[in-house]
């Protein structure tokens, strides 16, 4: 990977990332990590400032509507001090730990041998996402889940626990999904909140 950071007049610093086995020049925005293109290794930097010169109004709409979004969530956010974030780290280990191995067994998702389907559960301090699930079986919980309604961590559960069966969000994924929850209401009431 070979990076370069420029700074935009309107955007600020955005990153330039060269990537081996990228074929396409992309645009990423992210609350947390800011603007970053995208492109493939052989392509020199000057045509991926010329992509994002030519990309300005879309990223603007995008920047724009997100802070519309960002006013009306709930941020979840970590303590600072870092006693109380150890704390709460120690509570949501026992707490998300259990819940999963809970719902892992009440709804099959079991080995043959009766133990739960995934291999581990690793909880994250992760700025993207509340959980995801990897083709290993280990299952990652975002620790802000813990500050989350109950039943809101339960669908943040169920959705890792069906990767396991399905690596996608394809039909037959949704479908195992929508015989364990209201998937869509609660999907709707995630979106809600915002990790901050």
């Amino acid at each position: 990977m070979k990076a370069k950071t420029i700074e935009h007049p309107e955007f600020g610093q955005v990153l330039l990332i060269k990537r081996r086995g990228v074929r396409r020049i992309s645009i990423r925005i992210s609350d947390t990590r800011g603007i970053r293109v995208t492109m493939p290794w052989y392509v020199p930097f000057a045509v991926g400032e010329l992509f994002l010169r030519n990309s300005e109004y879309r990223v603007t709409e995008i920047i724009k509507e997100r802070r519309y979004h960002t006013a009306f969530r709930t941020p979840i956010s970590l303590p600072e001090d870092p006693i109380a974030f150890m704390q709460l780290k120690k509570e949501a280990t026992i707490t998300l730990s259990s819940r999963t191995r809970e719902l892992a067994l009440q709804h099959g998702f079991t080995a043959p041998d009766g133990s739960p389907l995934y291999k581990k559960i690793t909880l994250k301090d992760n700025k993207t996402n509340w959980g995801s699930c990897s083709a290993k079986g280990n299952i990652n919980l975002n620790i802000r889940l813990h500050l989350l309604p109950e039943h809101l961590r339960d669908y943040v559960i169920l959705h890792e626990l069906c990767h396991l069966r399905h690596m996608n969000h394809g039909p037959e994924f949704k479908k195992l999904l929508s015989t364990l929850c209201p998937c869509t209401e609660l999907k709707r009431e995630l979106v809600k909140y915002t990790i901050a």
